[in-house]
C-alpha cells in the first residue's frame, strides 16, 4: 500500500511543462507536509490521450529537510526520473488550451465591465451610427444670431435704396408675418401651420403690385426682396415677373441700377433669374469703365459669377485706381475690406489647385495696399474693417501696419470691440498679433459689454485673451459663463472655448464631462473646420481622466475624422527657414531623422526621431508671443507628453546667434538628454507592442492562418528590436 502511494506521487509517467512554484500546506491528521497543487500532464494506461491531473508535490528545499509521505525522518537516495520532451502536437494542444483560457478570461472581464454603470454616461450611453452624409454638412459654419446685424454694419458703405410705394408696405407686412413670436410657439393650442396661412396671399398681392410698378423701381424692389426677405428661390414666381419686366427695358437702366439689380438677384442663378438675364447684366457692366464706388458695388454683385474671372478683373481695377482714392482714408479702408471679403473662393472646392499661386495672389493684394494704409487716419469702423481684412487675407509679417492701427484706437462700441479682438487673434496668418497694451486697454470694455454679447462673441473674446497668455483670461466671468452654457454651445463656440480651456490648462471635471456630452448628444455632424480642436481635446482630457469612456464622443466625430488630414498643414512647413534648420541639424548630428512626420493624423512635425519618440519644432519670431512660443505649440507639447512623446522647441533667434561649434554642442546635448529621458517609456512601449503581437499570433494560430512556425512563445519576442509606430 505504501509503495503504491509513493508510486502515485513520484513514479507516474508525467510531463511537467514549467518550473513548479511551492507553497507550504500541512495535513493535520498525518502530520505529513504537502504543498500546492500543480497541474501536470499524465498518460493513462491503455489510453493515448492526455488529461490534466492535480498532483501534490513536496518541497525538497524547505527548512533543509526533505519530507516524504512514508517516513519524514528518513532521507532516501533521490530517485532520478526521466522527463520526456513534449511532442509537437502536444505543444500545439497546450497553446490552444492556453489561448482558450485567455479568451474566456477576457470575455469575463468584459462582461464585468459592461455590468458596471459608466461613470460618465450612466446606464444608457449615447450610440451614434455611421451614416452617409451630404458633404456640405461637414463644412457648415455655425454663425451668431446677430450675424445679419453685424454684416450690415461691416458693409454699411454700400448703397441701400428703398422703394416708396405700395410694394414697400407689402414687403414689411410679409417680413412681420413671417417672424415667429416665441411666446406663442410654446402655447399648447398653437400650430405653426396657422402662422403661415396668409403668406401665400401676401406674396400674390406683392406679385400683382410689382407688375404695376415703374420699371425704374425694379432694381430697388429686387434689392429689398434679397435684403429684407432673403427671397432667393422663386417659389411664388416673383423673379419670373421681374425678369419679364426687365428684359425689354434692359438698355434703359444705368450702370448703377444694373449693379443694384445684380446684387438683388443675389448671384444665386438658377434660383433667382435665368442665365440669360445674368449674362445680359454682365455683358453691359463689363464693357463700362467703372469708378471706385461702382467697382466696390460690382465686386459684391459679381463675386461668384463666371468662375470668379470677373471678380479678379474688378480687384485689379481697384488696385489700378489706388492713386485716385488713397488720400480718402475711409474709401481706402472700404476698398481694402471689400477685396478681402470677396476674394475668389472657387479654388477651395476644386480637386486640386496651386496653393503657392493663391498665396502669392493674396500677398500681392496686401503689398499693393499696405503702403497707403500706413499713412491713413481712421475712425473705429475703418480700423475694424482693415484689421478684419488683414485676418481674412491670412498674410504674415504685417505687424507694423497692425501696430499703427493700434495707436489710433479710441473707445469702441460692442460691435467694434469683438471684431477687433477677433481680428487681432488671427491677424498674423492665423496667429495672434497685437501688443499687450492693446489687449490691456480693451479689458475694461470687455467687462462693460460682456453680458450683451451672444455666446459666439463671448467665445471669441475668451480665445483672444487665452492665446496671448493674458491673466485676464483667468477672470471668473469666463469660467462661470462656460460652466453655465457649455451644454448649449454650438460647434463654433465649443471650438473657441475648449482652445481657451486648454491654453489656460483648466482641468475642471464638470466642464470637460459636459463638453463630451454636448458633442456626443448633438444630432448634427461635427464640422471639419471645428474638428481639429476636438481632436486635441481628446488627448488633453485623457491625461486628467484616463478611465473615462470616450467611445460615444469618437463616434460623434467619426465623419470628420475620416476626412481629416494633418498633411494639409504641410505647406506651412515648407518655409525656407525651416528647411535651413533641417539641413543644419542633419549636418551636425547623423541621426536617423524623419522630416515632415505625421503624428497620429493630428500633428505634422518638421523633424522627428520616431524610434525614440522625440519631435522637434523650430519656433520662429512670427510664432513667438510675449517672448514665448505661441499657445498652440505649447499645447502640442502638453498633448504629446500624455502619449509618451518628447517635443523639443528650438528658438530660431537663439540658435543662429550661436557659433557653429556651440550650436552643434547644444544640438547634441539637448537631443541626447531627450533620448535618455525616453528610455523607460520606450521599454514599456516595447513590452506593450510585444504583448499585442503575441496576442495577434495566438489568434492567427487558432484560425490556422500563420504560415511556417504556427505557435510562438511570449519569450520568443524578447530579442525583437523596436517596432514602428
Amino acid at each position: 500500500m505504501l509503495r503504491n502511494c509513493v508510486r502515485q506521487y513520484f513514479c507516474l509517467d508525467r510531463m511537467v511543462s514549467s518550473k513548479l512554484h511551492f507553497v507550504k500546506e500541512k495535513d493535520a491528521k498525518t502530520d505529513y507536509v504537502y504543498y500546492e497543487q500543480k497541474t501536470v500532464f499524465s498518460k493513462e494506461k491503455g489510453n493515448k490521450k492526455y488529461k490534466l491531473l492535480d498532483v501534490k508535490v513536496p518541497d525538497i528545499n524547505v527548512k533543509k529537510t526533505q519530507f516524504y509521505v512514508f517516513d519524514k525522518n528518513t532521507v532516501p537516495v533521490p530517485r532520478q526520473v526521466y522527463t520526456a520532451p513534449l511532442r509537437k502536437y502536444v505543444k500545439q494542444k497546450l497553446q490552444r488550451d492556453e489561448f482558450v483560457r485567455y479568451k474566456k478570461a477576457q470575455t469575463t472581464i468584459q462582461e464585468q465591465q459592461e455590468e458596471q454603470v459608466d461613470e460618465l454616461w450612466g446606464e444608457n450611453p449615447p450610440i451614434r451610427y455611421f451614416e452617409r452624409l451630404v458633404a456640405k454638412d461637414l463644412f457648415f459654419n455655425y454663425r451668431s444670431p446677430r450675424f445679419a446685424e453685424y454684416n450690415n454694419r461691416k458693409n454699411d458703405f454700400l448703397s441701400n435704396p428703398s422703394v416708396h410705394s405700395e410694394v414697400k408696405n407689402i414687403i414689411q407686412e410679409i417680413k412681420q408675418a413671417s417672424t415667429l413670436q416665441l411666446s406663442r410657439i410654446y402655447h399648447p393650442n398653437y400650430f405653426i401651420e396657422d402662422h403661415y396661412k396668409k403668406l401665400p396671399d401676401l406674396f400674390t398681392k406683392l406679385k400683382e403690385a410689382i407688375t404695376q410698378a415703374n420699371f425704374k423701381e425694379i432694381p430697388k424692389i429686387a434689392w429689398m426682396l434679397q435684403s429684407q426677405l432673403l427671397y432667393k428661390e422663386d417659389i411664388y414666381k416673383i423673379w419670373e415677373v421681374i425678369e419679364n419686366i426687365v428684359k425689354p427695358q434692359i438698355h434703359h437702366y444705368s450702370i448703377d441700377e444694373l449693379i443694384l439689380l445684380k446684387r438683388g438677384l443675389a448671384t444665386t442663378y438658377p434660383k433667382a433669374g435665368s442665365y440669360e438675364l445674368h449674362n445680359l447684366i454682365y455683358n453691359l457692366v463689363s464693357q463700362e469703365k467703372l469708378n471706385v464706388d461702382q467697382t466696390i458695388e460690382a465686386l459684391y454683385a459679381f463675386r461668384t459669377f463666371n468662375n470668379d474671372k470677373y471678380a479678379k478683373v474688378l480687384i485689379e481695377n481697384l488696385i489700378n485706381l489706388l492713386p485716385e482714392y488713397k488720400n480718402n482714408h475711409s474709401k481706402l479702408a472700404q476698398a481694402f475690406y471689400s477685396i478681402a471679403n470677396n476674394l475668389p473662393k472657387k479654388h477651395l472646392r476644386a480637386k486640386s489647385f496651386d496653393v503657392t499661386a493663391n498665396d502669392k495672389y493674396r500677398l500681392n493684394v496686401m503689398n499693393a495696399f499696405v503702403g497707403p494704409l500706413k499713412e491713413g487716419k481712421y475712425n473705429m469702423d475703418d480700423i475694424t474693417r482693415i484689421l478684419l481684412g488683414v485676418s481674412i487675407l491670412k498674410v504674415p509679417n504685417f505687424n507694423d501696419l497692425i501696430f499703427i492701427l493700434e495707436n489710433q484706437l479710441q473707445e469702441p462700441d460692442e460691435y467694434q470691440l469683438v471684431h477687433i479682438l477677433y481680428a487681432l487673434s488671427k491677424g498674423n496668418n492665423g496667429i495672434q498679433s497685437g501688443t499687450n497694451e492693446t489687449y490691456k486697454y480693451l479689458e475694461q470694455f470687455v467687462l462693460k459689454y460682456f453680458e450683451q454679447y451672444e455666446n459666439l462673441e463671448k467665445s471669441r473674446i475668451y480665445y483672444a485673451y487665452s492665446a496671448i497668455y493674458s491673466e485676464f483670461a483667468q477672470n471668473p466671468i469666463f469660467l462661470n459663463w462656460v460652466k453655465e452654457n457649455i451644454l448649449k454651445f454650438s460647434f463654433s463656440e465649443l471650438q473657441n472655448v475648449i482652445y481657451g480651456l486648454m491654453f489656460n490648462q483648466v482641468n475642471d471635471q464638470e466642464i470637460w464631462s459636459n463638453f463630451l456630452k454636448n458633442v456626443a448628444t448633438k444630432s448634427e455632424y461635427v464640422p471639419l473646420a471645428n474638428y481639429y480642436a476636438f481632436k486635441q481635446a481628446k488627448f488633453y482630457i485623457t491625461q486628467f481622466y484616463p478611465h473615462w469612456n470616450l467611445k460615444p464622443f469618437e463616434e460623434a466625430c467619426q465623419n470628420a475624422e475620416n476626412m481629416f488630414l494633418a498633411n494639409r498643414t504641410e505647406r506651412q512647413h515648407l518655409d525656407q527657414q525651416i528647411i535651413d534648420f533641417q539641413i543644419d541639424l542633419n549636418t551636425h548630428l547623423q541621426y536617423d531623422w524623419k522630416t515632415y512626420y505625421n503624428w497620429n493624423n493630428t500633428y505634422f512635425f518638421n523633424i522627428t526621431l520616431p524610434d525614440h519618440r522625440v519631435a522637434i519644432i523650430l519656433n520662429t519670431p512670427r510664432t513667438t508671443i510675449n517672448g514665448k512660443p505661441r499657445a498652440q505649440i505649447q499645447l502640442q507639447q502638453q498633448v504629446l507628453a500624455t502619449q509618451d512623446w518628447k517635443l523639443l522647441i528650438f528658438d530660431q533667434t537663439e540658435l543662429f546667434s550661436m557659433k557653429t561649434k556651440e550650436r552643434a554642442a547644444f544640438y547634441k546635448k539637448t537631443i541626447d538628454e531627450a533620448i535618455e529621458s525616453q528610455k523607460e517609456n520606450m521599454k514599456a512601449w516595447e513590452e506593450e507592442r510585444r504583448d499585442q503581437i503575441y496576442e495577434q499570433l495566438l489568434i492567427q494560430a487558432e484560425n490556422g492562418m500563420t504560415p511556417g512556425k504556427r505557435f510562438v512563445k511570449r519569450e520568443d519576442l524578447k530579442g525583437l528590436s523596436r517596432f514602428p509606430v
